[in-house]
Formats: structure tokens, C-alpha cells, sequence
């Protein structure tokens, strides 16, 4: 199982890669073959970090609700 800082540094690779499309937790978790319970943490902390923001898009996630769809701002420091 791979460490939080580990999953943090490869979701944030991910939501850079989508550019302005960018990613939900949901994404970030199929494309890492993760649980989202391993990876939604992960964007909490980027969040803090100031590594990525909130875009106003939503998109259906696995089930079937809203997900917050996030965007990159910097790599971390």
C-alpha cells in the first residue's frame, strides 16, 4: 500500500496532466487502481497546501453523486 505522501505527489501529478479538464477524487482513485477512502485525504491535504482549488465544475462520480472537480495551482513546497 502505497504511503499518503506517495498517493499526494502522484494525485497531483494527475490533476496537473488534465490541465483545465482536472479531476476528481473518484478519477484520481480509478486511475491509481485506490480506494477513494486512500485518496480523498490526499486532496484535503493538497487543498491546505494550496497545490489545487475548487473549480465551479461538478462531475457524476461512481456513485452516482456530484464531485467537486479540482484544479492545479502549484507543485508542493
Amino acid at each position: 500500500m502505497p504511503k499518503a505522501k506517495s498517493i499526494r505527489k502522484k494525485a497531483l501529478q494527475i490533476i496537473k496532466n488534465k490541465g483545465v479538464y482536472g479531476a476528481t477524487p473518484d478519477e484520481v482513485a480509478d486511475l491509481l487502481s485506490l480506494s477513494i477512502l486512500s485518496v480523498r485525504p490526499r486532496f484535503s491535504e493538497l487543498k491546505i497546501l494550496e497545490c489545487i482549488q475548487e473549480t465551479e465544475s461538478k462531475r457524476k462520480n461512481a456513485s452516482g453523486k456530484n464531485a467537486i472537480v479540482w484544479k492545479y495551482l502549484k507543485d508542493e513546497c
